[in-house]
């Protein structure tokens, strides 16, 4: 089960629009730094269309939009080679889901991308071997969730989050079960995330069912690894898909997760609390940072909004306005001081967004639900785009929420 070196090593990209970089234009790693490849056809084409050419391997560069694919890539293989000194593996990538797409849609069964995909991993195996290269495929980059919200209504809302949950998992596993059978590779490919954030934006939905079934993905599978929230990237003005420098961030988020998971051997958690203790006008949220670095409270990757992204809600989403002040103790402790004692059944919601006028604009770094909650990673860990700009890789806090009867992320 451990990860094997090959010759060509596939970094898949999979989901719906923000996988194939939407809006993310004019491109912007238009070449390529590295020995990183994909098929003649481009990053973007996908089995079944006109202009599919499986022929060869050419360097990888973005062809139409800015997809993660290069951002993913080539920040690997700098981050690989920095650390290393050594020269990083040949890395391929496609982008081949669409923008809009469920789930379901997705899946095996469904709407054909699930078998278009595997016929392009195929397609890369047979070009492998037919030049002598061995080739595995090491991960899949799974940018999708948005596309499974769902407005507020009368279903249960645990029912929704293990729906999810279980519609994914067994989609990882009908991938890994074709991967495994085309490449008869030893090892299972992990599937890396982001964790969606505009559940007010598309759905005018209360509840982030979706960003916490993902978390809880994150937390409770060992092939399942979240790289960051999504709220935190640059977005496009239509508060939903991400700049062409923000869909480059993204590859950068993730590459840095897969490193640390692959080559490091340590899994890679994303920025979270690990404990709360809920007094009558004060709770505290602390053990945020298991590599160490520090808390900060500020708007350095977003704008700033009510008490950080702190809120208390009832658990049929009425809000709870009763705080006071949000605080750090400590580089790994946040307090949050009450007005008065809340409700016994009150949920502590980390992220999750008020109730606006204008839900067209709720998405994103600017205007929609997120957190002012980040730490100082960035401090000791830059990365620099094609454009020749530099970004401190801090990590901005999950979406969560704790609820005071049945603990953290209850569903």
């Amino acid at each position: 089960g451990q990860w094997t070196l090959t010759d060509i090593i596939l970094m898949l990209v999979y989901g719906q629009s923000l996988s194939r970089g939407s809006t993310a234009q004019p491109i912007i790693s238009s070449a390529q730094p590295h020995q990183n490849i994909m098929l003649k056809s481009g990053v973007l084409t996908r089995s079944n269309e006109n202009g599919y050419d499986k022929s060869a391997f050419i360097p990888l560069v973005e062809n139409w939009t800015e997809t993660p694919a290069s951002g993913i890539c080539n920040t690997f293989s700098k981050r690989f080679q920095d650390s290393t000194s050594r020269t990083s593996p040949v890395l391929a990538s496609a982008s081949t889901g669409d923008g809009g797409r469920t789930i379901e849609e997705l899946s095996k069964g469904g709407a054909g991308f699930f078998e278009n995909t595997v016929e392009e991993i195929r397609d890369m195996f047979t070009l492998a071997q037919s030049q002598n290269k061995s080739f595995s495929v090491l991960n899949y980059n799974w940018f999708q969730g948005e596309s499974n919200q769902l407005a507020d209504d009368n279903s249960p809302f645990s029912s929704r989050v293990h729906e999810y949950i279980s519609k994914l998992v067994k989609l990882k596993r009908d991938l890994d079960s074709e991967v495994l059978s085309i490449t008869d590779q030893k090892f299972l490919p992990s599937m890396f995330m982001y964790q969606v954030a505009s559940h007010r934006r598309l759905y005018q939905s209360k509840n982030m069912r979706v960003a916490l079934a993902q978390l809880k993905m994150s937390n409770e599978y060992d092939d399942f690894i979240m790289s960051t929230p999504a709220y935190c990237l640059k977005h496009n003005t239509d508060h939903l898909h991400l700049t062409s420098e923000g869909s480059w961030l993204l590859g950068a988020y993730t590459s840095r997760a897969i490193y640390e998971t692959i080559i490091m051997s340590k899994k890679w958690k994303p920025l979270q609390p690990s404990f709360v203790e809920w007094n009558a006008t004060e709770i505290i949220v602390g053990g945020w940072n298991p590599r160490g670095t520090t808390l900060v409270l500020d708007n350095a990757l977003c704008a700033l909004t009510e008490n950080f992204g702190f809120d208390l809600f009832t658990p049929n989403a009425v809000l709870i306005d009763i705080i006071s002040i949000v605080t750090l103790v400590d580089k790994n402790t946040i307090k949050i001081t009450l007005s008065a004692p809340a409700p016994n059944n009150a949920i502590l919601c980390c992220g999750r967004g008020r109730d606006y006028m204008n839900s067209n604009d709720l998405g994103g770094e600017l205007t929609g639900s997120r957190t002012n909650i980040r730490d100082n990673h960035g401090d000791f860990d830059e990365v620099t785009s094609p454009t020749g700009t530099t970004y401190k890789l801090h990590n901005a806090s999950v979406m969560w929420q704790y609820s005071r009867k049945d603990g953290f992320n209850a569903v």
